[in-house]
């Protein structure tokens, strides 16, 4: 696709591990998605759901690929619903997540709380966040921090990825990204005129508990989400294939710029607006299975901490807080 700087990290090594998906008599995807955020005391329906429209997107390419779609998962906020309320759920389902999993929205202060979303602290929920725990050292509306794992990924000249800020108020814009110990004097700085966006994608391949598949699709608000699951569709839907880590940055139609030439119609009536948008700058490495066995053992372990002791947090992002000391240990280990 033209307009890429970097298109990959695919070595022949790591594109035969993960051979073509089997066929089984049962294989389901299932779209998991937090509560829309709402007023104080008010009760949050069953047809609340963040980012349902950028979840179809990917239920199309998955479905193509023979995978019917079984139905939605809402994760009510505080719901601490146990593992058996979804005996349905089988190996062979894949769980799709087109919101932002909120692994550290608990940790951000009461005076900054745009765009936080609120942990359902169901068995679910604490599975996949558990299994994406191992690639980000923060992950909220603020900011992305990869892991040392997951920075290892990327090229020397996309070390900047590795850590990125965004604007917290009416768009979420990128603000200034950073390579792993850079001074802040080497950041790179973007004003909210130049209107980039980041997007992320993960595929792993089981995680703990579930051993369901997981392909978790996201930007950093819901116009951009939704472009970005628009583009995975229809341009990247390999990854949907095999375990992909995937960041890429976008000049998407602003809808409140004054360049009438760059702005995106106030009210679009479909997201194919996305379609004839290039990304600036891809960076996409297949997950090794070395890498993808070390990730799950360490989320494996998190969790049975967190099992062992539990009732001493109120919320999952609270015990992951509490364990990313430990997490960095067990990375170095």
């Amino acid at each position: 696709m033209a307009g890429f700087v970097a298109a990959g990290l695919f070595s022949a090594r790591a594109q035969h591990f993960n051979p073509p998906l089997r066929k089984e008599a049962r294989m389901s995807v299932y779209h998991v998605t937090y509560s829309v955020r709402l007023p104080p005391r008010t009760k949050a329906e069953l047809h609340q759901m963040r980012d349902s429209a950028a979840s179809s997107e990917v239920v199309a390419a998955l479905t193509a690929k023979g995978q019917p779609f079984g139905t939605s998962i809402h994760w009510y906020p505080d719901l601490r619903e146990p593992k058996g309320a979804l005996d349905f759920l089988q190996p062979t389902d894949t769980l799709l997540m087109t919101t932002r999993p909120a692994v550290d929205d608990v940790q951000i202060k009461a005076d900054d709380q745009r765009g936080i979303i609120c942990n359902s602290n169901s068995a679910l929920e604490h599975a996949v966040l558990f299994s994406v725990l191992p690639y980000f050292s923060h992950l909220s509306r603020i900011s992305v921090n990869l892991s040392p794992l997951a920075a290892a990924l990327l090229p020397l000249d996309s070390a900047s990825f590795a850590n990125i800020e965004f604007h917290r108020y009416r768009t979420a814009y990128v603000m200034k990204r950073y390579a792993p110990g850079s001074p802040p004097a080497a950041a790179i700085t973007h004003k909210r005129i130049e209107r980039l966006s980041a997007t992320y994608f993960i595929h792993l391949p089981q995680i703990p508990e579930f051993r369901c598949r997981l392909i978790a699709s996201w930007g950093m608000n819901g116009f951009d989400t939704l472009l970005w699951n628009r583009q995975v569709r229809r341009s990247f839907s390999e990854w949907l294939d095999r375990p992909t880590f995937a960041i890429a940055l976008w000049q998407f139609p602003d809808q409140e710029t004054n360049d009438e030439h760059k702005r995106a119609p106030v009210q679009p009536t479909t997201p194919m607006i996305a379609d004839d948008i290039e990304p600036q700058f891809v960076v996409a490495a297949v997950l090794s299975p070395t890498l993808l066995k070390r990730a799950f053992k360490l989320s494996c372990e998190l969790l049975r901490i967190v099992k062992q002791t539990g009732g001493q947090w109120a919320n999952v992002g609270q015990a992951i807080a509490y364990l990313r000391p430990g997490l960095v240990k067990l990375m170095a280990a």
